[in-house]
């Protein structure tokens, strides 16, 4: 016959052992401590000898000029004869960080080199701020062969 003591040590011993395996760093949930960087809105694609320039407005006013350390731009390739249907969602797959000053008043403006290829290419936004913090994603824009618009 198992006594009950028994019983309570292994039960005890192996919820001590457990607990040892937990979820990670234990500690009150904290918010960041500077806010999200505000939105691009009305982005604008353009290709230029091999650049890429990214133009739109802020949205709002941005309060701290220092707020806004870069941004990070998100793009994706399609084939000319495979695109995405115009309801169908595009799932960026890749992005390339820009630091440094990219807002000048409610003014975006960003260039990135990239070679200009046959095909679809869409892009879209996030400004980057103090202490790693993201804003919300712009629209979709994508430019062709043929010229560029913008994804409703």
């Amino acid at each position: 016959m198992i006594r009950w003591g028994k019983i309570f040590l292994i039960a005890l011993s192996s919820v001590l052992v457990l607990s040892c395996f937990g979820c990670g760093k234990k500690g009150p949930p904290f918010l960041t401590a500077y806010p999200a960087p505000p939105r691009v809105d009305t982005l604008q694609v353009t290709w230029k000898e091999g650049i890429v320039i990214l133009e739109g407005t802020v949205k709002g006013e941005v309060q701290d000029k220092e707020q806004i350390t870069g941004c990070r731009v998100f793009s994706v390739w399609y084939a000319i004869d495979n695109p995405p249907c115009e309801t169908c969602p595009v799932e960026m797959k890749g992005f390339q960080e820009i630091q440094g000053k990219v807002v000048v008043g409610t003014t975006f403006r960003c260039e990135i080199e990239k070679e200009k290829r046959t095909g679809i290419v869409y892009f879209q936004v996030r400004l980057l701020g103090r202490g790693g913090a993201v804003g919300p994603p712009s629209e979709m824009v994508k430019i062709t062969e043929l010229g560029y618009g913008r994804r409703s």
